[in-house]
């Protein structure tokens, strides 16, 4: 039995499927079985992952009709035989070290059943350190949003052999984030700083064509997340714009007694990582943070934050906030 099981679904992806599949073969660690699963494409995708295979035993194709990504994701965990399961996609590339990266992590932290890498969107394949990176940080990260990225994840098979975890339909185009928000019934999860994944962009991509499903799909999770943890209702402002959504959520998670019964060092890190997911939305976003959490505990809570609305919060100057989309 290999130690992992790389799950690949492809779906017209002739284009850039070649790439992908020799980024895995690729790999400095070798223990490893690629499942490369043909969804019933139309164009050259099936030929070439048969060629391939036949060069390479440790590439296991399927191709049979059409049925839609969740499925065939699930397909591929079924098939898996590894200890751990990672995830690639038809037109992105691995760093060369990734696995046994992923793998020597996986060993060294049991605690953790979730395991990301961070991408990035150009070809130059240099490692870069950024941000904070630990798994108390990543695992509350996850209830305001999808830190780990899909193609770039390796997770433990026991979720699925045992605790019986899989994609779910119901959450189309965010079945990536529901996993992983139930396996963190099971650990934690973490993401290691290096850059081992180039995430490739383009109009074609699955991202790309269904974002505004995709953000619906996010906040009805976040929601589920926040009455989970919080005991707080996101419900009512669903598909409110994003300023709103941000300022609502501000006041009601940090408001909240659920949060202010947490532990310290919980409380710290969710300071550090909401603050990274208002980041995203600019500075409105921050302020309206600032403003909840309070001048007094933010100017000396040790916590980053741009100068000027370190400077806002220090002094009380708060401009009144604009309603509209960021």
């Amino acid at each position: 039995m290999h130690r992992v099981s790389v799950i690949l679904p492809a779906y017209n992806a002739e284009r850039h499927i070649e790439e992908a599949v020799e980024s895995i073969l690729s790999q400095t660690f070798d223990d490893f079985e690629l499942i490369a699963i043909d969804d019933g494409s139309t164009d050259a995708t099936r030929a070439i992952l048969e060629k391939i295979a036949r060069r390479d035993a440790r590439v296991r194709l399927v191709s049979r009709p059409n049925k839609g990504l969740v499925a065939t994701l699930n397909e591929g965990l079924l098939l898996s035989r590894g200890e751990y399961i990672a995830r690639m996609d038809a037109d992105d590339v691995s760093h060369p070290e990734r696995l046994r990266l992923q793998v020597e992590y996986l060993d060294s932290n049991h605690d953790v059943v979730l395991l990301g890498v961070r991408t990035y969107p150009t070809r130059r394949m240099k490692w870069r350190y950024v941000g904070r990176s630990n798994p108390r940080y990543c695992s509350w990260g996850l209830t305001f949003r999808n830190k780990i990225g899909h193609p770039g994840v390796m997770f433990r098979s026991e979720l699925i052999r045992v605790h019986g975890l899989r994609y779910r339909e119901d959450y189309l185009y965010a079945e990536d984030f529901k996993l992983w928000c139930e396996m963190l019934d099971f650990g934690k999860a973490h993401v290691l700083p290096q850059k081992l994944l180039f995430y490739r962009q383009h109009e074609g991509s699955i991202s790309r064509q269904n974002a505004l499903s995709q953000l619906r799909v996010d906040r009805k999770i976040v929601s589920e997340n926040l009455r989970r943890v919080f005991r707080v209702d996101m419900s009512d402002i669903i598909d409110a714009p994003s300023r709103i959504w941000i300022r609502a959520m501000s006041e009601r998670v940090f408001r909240s007694p659920a949060f202010h019964a947490l532990p310290q060092e919980d409380k710290l890190a969710i300071h550090q990582t909401y603050q990274d997911f208002c980041v995203i939305y600019g500075v409105g976003a921050l302020m309206d943070y600032a403003r909840v959490v309070g001048p007094a505990r933010l100017a000396h809570s040790g916590i980053f934050l741009p100068s000027v609305i370190y400077r806002a919060a220090k002094h009380s100057v708060f401009p009144k906030p604009q309603m509209h989309l960021l």
